[in-house]
């Protein structure tokens, strides 16, 4: 009996599926039309609250630094929403009371660019004033332009605490697409 070598075609891969640019380009649209309206919503609350210290501020109101022992700082706090952790709470109560007790207007605690930028960049993000950039070349192929769209999307969720689920979401449609990262 002899032995012969059987020369075997590897399998084929199969086709990739083409990324729809025109698709993604739609979906991150539409949601950073959603993200710019909740920063609106944003600025406009704080405006609000600004006026608000102000009057306080206009009145010679102080807040204390203990709830037990100042009734204005027990009025803040309970008046805060009741979904809020008693941390997050407190976090907002100090920010109050350091606007109203100074000359500082009011700002959500880890609210600016700067907190945000320096906490993206703690965790490894490449984020400078505050902006992340994803530049695909117009050579690049659709594994590549979806990898580094992955690398910004990861880089954005690292960055920015109020996009996380957006860059998320982003992420899965990559996924959902076919462009799976192969790394995981």
């Amino acid at each position: 009996m002899t032995t012969r070598k059987v020369n075997r075609k590897p399998a084929a891969k199969p086709a990739a599926k083409p990324f729809d640019v025109i698709a993604a380009a739609k979906i991150i649209g539409d949601n950073i039309g959603q993200a710019k309206a909740a920063a609106d919503v944003l600025v406009s609350a704080t405006a609000k609250i600004n006026e608000q210290v102000k009057a306080m501020r206009g009145a010679k109101v102080k807040i204390g630094a203990s709830r037990r022992t100042c009734p204005n700082a027990a009025a803040v706090y309970d008046a805060l929403p009741t979904h809020l952790n008693a941390n997050t709470k407190a976090n907002y109560l100090s920010a109050i009371r350091a606007a109203v007790n100074g000359k500082a207007d009011f700002q959500f605690p880890n609210g600016s660019a700067k907190a945000k930028a320096a906490k993206g960049k703690k965790k490894g993000a490449k984020a400078t004033g505050g902006t992340i950039m994803i530049a695909i070349g117009s050579g690049a192929t659709d594994k590549d332009a979806a990898a580094k769209l992955r690398a910004g999307f990861n880089k954005m969720k690292a960055a920015n605490d109020n996009l996380a689920k957006l860059a998320a979401f982003l992420i899965d449609a990559l996924d959902d697409a076919g462009y799976a990262d192969e790394a995981e």
